[in-house]
């Protein structure tokens, strides 16, 4: 059966937490010398919007992907399943440590300081896709490639953006893509990052770097410029690592 590209209703629910998250997270402030509720409710619901873009984008990606490879991505909201290295200590329910967190910084911060390690996935094979291949489950490399898509494609929308933004109107798109791709490439728990770096520490270093470098680049140079510059890098910094690690 040739199965599509499709969000269930689990998915749904929390495809909506994690943008109205990260709405408040960068809309909790909205720039303004005094406070009035209906300003404040406004500017929110434009961030939500753009929320809704930023991670839709991302988890399309991971499906897109993910469906490329015989597998199927599902959105999962980053959660705690146990405290400390013991898997003897699990918690009787997932706790949304994500979700905890934003809003515990965004609140305590004023909205000054933007959390958003929110998003996971998990990754299942589709046997009946995956007939012809070498192995009938997603490699470790394909894995790889899946978890990197996600802050990839939220880098390239900052890109692209960035690329018509000339009166600045999308600032807080960009902004929220760049710190997005940033946070889901920390390879902890079961972030896109961890994904990336236990399967795949050359595709890590170089995703890593051209992310970090995308990052910063972008709100200083024209959007060609900016990927020229942060390709070239990386492949500096990884072809710099190699030699060191083989002939060193």
């Amino acid at each position: 059966m040739n199965r599509k590209i499709t969000f269930d209703k689990k998915e749904i629910f929390y495809f909506l937490i994690m943008s109205l998250t990260l709405a408040l997270v960068f809309g909790f402030d909205n720039n303004q010398t005094s406070f009035v509720w209906s300003e404040w409710l406004i500017n929110l619901l434009a961030v939500f919007i753009l929320s809704l873009i930023t991670i839709f984008v991302h988890t399309f990606a991971h499906k897109l992907v993910a469906y490329r490879y015989g597998g199927i991505s599902q959105i999962r909201l980053w959660t705690m399943e146990r405290y400390g290295w013991s898997k003897m200590r699990q918690l009787k329910r997932h706790m949304p440590i994500g979700i905890i967190l934003a809003f515990f910084f965004t609140i305590f911060s004023n909205g000054q300081f933007p959390f958003a390690a929110l998003e996971s996935y998990e990754l299942v094979s589709d046997k009946l896709r995956r007939v012809g291949r070498a192995f009938s489950y997603v490699t470790e490399y394909e894995n790889a490639k899946i978890a990197l898509a996600g802050p990839l494609a939220n880098i390239f929308l900052a890109y692209i953006v960035k690329s018509f933004n000339y009166t600045g109107y999308f600032d807080t798109l960009i902004y929220m893509n760049v710190i997005f791709a940033l946070y889901c490439m920390i390879p902890i728990s079961s972030l896109d990052g961890k994904h990336l770096y236990f399967n795949s520490k050359a595709l890590f270093g170089f995703g890593f770097s051209f992310i970090v470098l995308s990052g910063l680049a972008v709100f200083y140079l024209s959007p060609l410029t900016a990927l020229i510059i942060s390709l070239i890098l990386t492949l500096t910094i990884g072809s710099v690592y190699f030699y060191f690690r083989i002939f060193r």
